[in-house]
């Protein structure tokens, strides 16, 4: 399994603090109205950020300046290149930016590096008699070595979720070729398979940061439940350099409590804990 940056954004958000994703139904340059979501009291959304995730503008964030109830209407302190057609999609995020958001799963990324290993798959579809399938060429696996294939024994037109079985490696052989230009690698199976059952190439590789929506987080489900609750942590943390002091005690142990929780599911993943930064303890002496 994975995800984007821009999933994984939302996912995170949401668990850190309010979040909101719904569908304009109107607006303008400076203002975002949305009749089915925004049902809220007054200057209830004020100081939040929108960001709007399709359409025209869509990748632009702007400070939420004053919601207004009766109109359903989100006005901004800085107007959008554009105006806000109905149906453009967007995120509402309170207390973090989604800046913020961005930056905490990319610092968690650095912090799984290198126990965890982002995992890409590809899929050919084999046909009864063809025994050789070559590998994918895609920009994702360009990067990353070959662990595995996968195999889809039964297959339904009206299931598309049947697993798939890793392949022992008697099973199958790799060729490699080399053109004079490029190294050619085709997969020869030792079986014969069925026709339109499924052979997934598995790759891994050094996880890297993420820039734009877009991109891929190749983890799989477990590794990427862990990714979310330390970029919870990461982002409160971030919180604790910036807020006043009355609100700092609560942001650490907000922090704390997504650390625990991400270093338990460390240890379920059979992981070594992440490495904490030591806390510098000043003494004072008097005479």
């Amino acid at each position: 399994m994975s995800t984007t940056l821009a999933l994984a954004r939302a996912e995170v958000a949401k668990r850190a603090a309010e979040f909101l994703s719904s569908t304009a139904t109107g607006g303008s340059t400076t203002t975002l109205a949305d009749a089915n979501q925004l049902t809220h009291a007054d200057n209830y959304w004020n100081e939040t950020i929108a960001l709007v995730t399709s359409g025209t503008n869509a990748g632009q964030q702007r400070r939420v300046q004053t919601f207004t109830s009766s109109t359903a209407t989100l006005t901004m302190y800085s107007a959008f290149v554009g105006s806000i057609a109905s149906g453009a999609a967007y995120e509402l995020y309170r207390r973090f930016s989604p800046s913020d958001v961005d930056t905490a799963i990319n610092r968690s990324l650095n912090i799984a590096a290198p126990d965890f290993r982002e995992k890409a798959r590809a899929i050919a579809t084999a046909t009864a008699g063809t025994l050789q399938y070559a590998f994918p060429t895609g920009p994702d696996f360009s990067d990353k070595g070959f662990v595995g294939l996968e195999y889809q024994y039964w297959t339904d037109p009206a299931q598309s979720t049947y697993p798939f079985t890793k392949l022992d490696p008697s099973q199958y052989d790799i060729i490699e070729d080399y053109n004079g230009t490029n190294n050619i690698r085709t997969v020869q199976l030792r079986f014969t398979p069925s026709t339109n059952r499924l052979i997934r190439f598995v790759y891994d590789g050094v996880i890297g940061n993420v820039a734009t929506g877009t991109d891929t987080i190749h983890l799989d489900l477990p590794e990427l439940e862990w990714l979310f609750s330390q970029s919870v942590a990461e982002l409160w943390r971030v919180e604790t350099g910036r807020t006043v002091d009355s609100n700092r005690r609560a942001a650490l142990e907000e922090a704390a409590r997504w650390d625990a929780n991400a270093d338990k599911l460390r240890r379920q993943l059979g992981q070594e804990q992440a490495q904490r930064p030591l806390r510098r303890t000043n003494f004072r002496v008097t005479f």
